[in-house]
Protein backbone atom coordinates (compact mmCIF):
# COMPACT_ATOMS: atom_id res chain seq x y z
CA UNK A 1 0.00 0.00 0.00
CA UNK A 2 3.06 2.25 0.38
CA UNK A 3 3.67 2.03 -3.33
CA UNK A 4 -0.12 2.78 -3.88
CA UNK A 5 0.38 5.86 -2.20
CA UNK A 6 4.13 6.99 -3.12
CA UNK A 7 3.50 6.87 -6.93
CA UNK A 8 1.17 9.07 -7.32
CA UNK A 9 3.48 11.74 -5.76
CA UNK A 10 5.88 11.31 -8.42
CA UNK A 11 3.19 11.79 -11.37
CA UNK A 12 1.82 14.46 -9.59
CA UNK A 13 5.11 16.01 -9.60
CA UNK A 14 5.62 15.41 -13.05
CA UNK A 15 2.84 16.89 -14.17
CA UNK A 16 4.10 20.26 -12.09
CA UNK A 17 6.98 20.68 -13.46
CA UNK A 18 5.68 19.49 -17.51
CA UNK A 19 3.17 22.63 -16.87
CA UNK A 20 5.76 24.58 -15.16
CA UNK A 21 3.28 25.59 -12.34
CA UNK A 22 4.62 27.82 -9.81
CA UNK A 23 2.64 26.19 -7.51
CA UNK A 24 5.16 25.90 -4.87
CA UNK A 25 3.01 24.83 -1.85
CA UNK A 26 1.88 21.70 -4.54
CA UNK A 27 5.42 21.09 -5.20
CA UNK A 28 6.45 21.08 -1.46
CA UNK A 29 3.45 19.02 -0.67
CA UNK A 30 4.09 16.26 -3.09
CA UNK A 31 7.88 16.24 -1.80
CA UNK A 32 7.32 15.87 1.22
CA UNK A 33 4.74 12.80 0.62
CA UNK A 34 7.72 11.23 -1.78
CA UNK A 35 10.40 11.37 1.42
CA UNK A 36 7.56 9.76 3.68
CA UNK A 37 6.78 7.33 0.95
CA UNK A 38 9.97 6.23 0.54
CA UNK A 39 11.42 5.85 4.40
CA UNK A 40 7.88 3.78 4.65
CA UNK A 41 8.98 1.56 1.70
CA UNK A 42 12.16 1.10 3.43
CA UNK A 43 10.92 -1.20 6.41
CA UNK A 44 9.72 -4.00 4.01
CA UNK A 45 13.34 -3.88 2.18
CA UNK A 46 14.72 -7.39 2.99
CA UNK A 47 18.13 -7.70 3.58
CA UNK A 48 18.75 -9.86 0.13
CA UNK A 49 18.14 -5.99 -1.17
CA UNK A 50 14.05 -7.40 -2.31
CA UNK A 51 11.01 -6.15 -1.47
CA UNK A 52 8.95 -8.00 0.37
CA UNK A 53 4.91 -7.64 0.97
CA UNK A 54 5.58 -7.31 4.63
CA UNK A 55 8.66 -6.57 6.47
CA UNK A 56 9.24 -10.52 7.10
CA UNK A 57 7.79 -11.94 4.36
CA UNK A 58 10.90 -13.14 1.55
CA UNK A 59 10.99 -10.89 -2.05
CA UNK A 60 8.73 -10.68 -4.42
CA UNK A 61 9.55 -10.25 -8.28
CA UNK A 62 6.97 -8.06 -9.29
CA UNK A 63 7.24 -5.38 -6.08
CA UNK A 64 10.67 -5.17 -6.69
CA UNK A 65 10.53 -4.49 -10.14
CA UNK A 66 7.57 -1.49 -8.86
CA UNK A 67 9.87 -0.42 -5.95
CA UNK A 68 13.06 -0.07 -7.60
CA UNK A 69 11.64 1.26 -11.13
CA UNK A 70 9.75 3.73 -8.90
CA UNK A 71 12.53 5.08 -6.72
CA UNK A 72 14.57 5.50 -9.99
CA UNK A 73 12.06 7.83 -11.28
CA UNK A 74 11.98 9.64 -7.84
CA UNK A 75 15.61 10.24 -7.33
CA UNK A 76 14.85 12.82 -9.87
CA UNK A 77 12.47 14.46 -7.07
CA UNK A 78 14.10 13.74 -3.94
CA UNK A 79 17.78 12.98 -3.23
CA UNK A 80 17.42 10.97 -0.17
CA UNK A 81 17.05 7.66 -2.45
CA UNK A 82 19.89 5.59 -2.10
CA UNK A 83 21.42 4.28 -5.50
CA UNK A 84 22.96 1.58 -3.53
CA UNK A 85 19.70 0.13 -2.43
CA UNK A 86 18.01 0.67 -6.00
CA UNK A 87 21.56 -1.27 -7.26
CA UNK A 88 20.91 -4.04 -4.95
CA UNK A 89 16.93 -4.80 -5.64
CA UNK A 90 18.15 -4.97 -8.98
CA UNK A 91 20.91 -7.42 -8.62
CA UNK A 92 18.26 -9.51 -6.29
CA UNK A 93 15.80 -9.15 -9.67
CA UNK A 94 18.68 -10.74 -11.76
CA UNK A 95 19.00 -13.67 -9.39
CA UNK A 96 15.58 -14.56 -9.97
CA UNK A 97 16.19 -14.37 -14.00
CA UNK A 98 15.74 -17.96 -15.31
CA UNK A 99 18.41 -19.43 -17.70
CA UNK A 100 15.98 -18.68 -20.52
CA UNK A 101 15.19 -14.46 -19.52
CA UNK A 102 11.78 -15.67 -18.06
CA UNK A 103 10.72 -14.05 -14.60
CA UNK A 104 8.29 -16.38 -12.57
CA UNK A 105 6.50 -15.22 -9.62
CA UNK A 106 7.86 -15.23 -6.19
CA UNK A 107 6.78 -14.10 -2.73
CA UNK A 108 3.32 -12.63 -1.54
CA UNK A 109 0.74 -10.63 -3.75
CA UNK A 110 -1.52 -8.08 -1.80
CA UNK A 111 -3.10 -5.78 -5.15
CA UNK A 112 -2.98 -8.52 -7.64
CA UNK A 113 -5.15 -6.03 -9.91
CA UNK A 114 -2.12 -3.83 -10.16
CA UNK A 115 -0.54 -6.65 -11.91
CA UNK A 116 -3.35 -7.32 -14.16
CA UNK A 117 -1.66 -10.92 -16.33
CA UNK A 118 2.06 -10.49 -14.70
CA UNK A 119 1.67 -12.64 -12.32
CA UNK A 120 3.93 -15.46 -14.34
CA UNK A 121 5.90 -15.72 -17.79
CA UNK A 122 5.68 -13.21 -20.78
CA UNK A 123 3.99 -10.82 -19.22
CA UNK A 124 5.84 -10.90 -15.43
CA UNK A 125 9.18 -10.86 -17.80
CA UNK A 126 7.71 -8.25 -19.76
CA UNK A 127 7.01 -6.15 -16.95
CA UNK A 128 10.56 -6.63 -14.89
CA UNK A 129 12.42 -5.79 -18.18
Amino acid sequence: QNMVKFVPNILVLDYLHAIGSKEQHLIDKATNLLRQGYQNQMRYRQTDGSFGLWETTNGSVFLTAFVGTSMQTAVKYISDIDAAMVEKALDWLASKQHFSGRFDKAGAEYHKEMQGGLRNGVALTSYVL
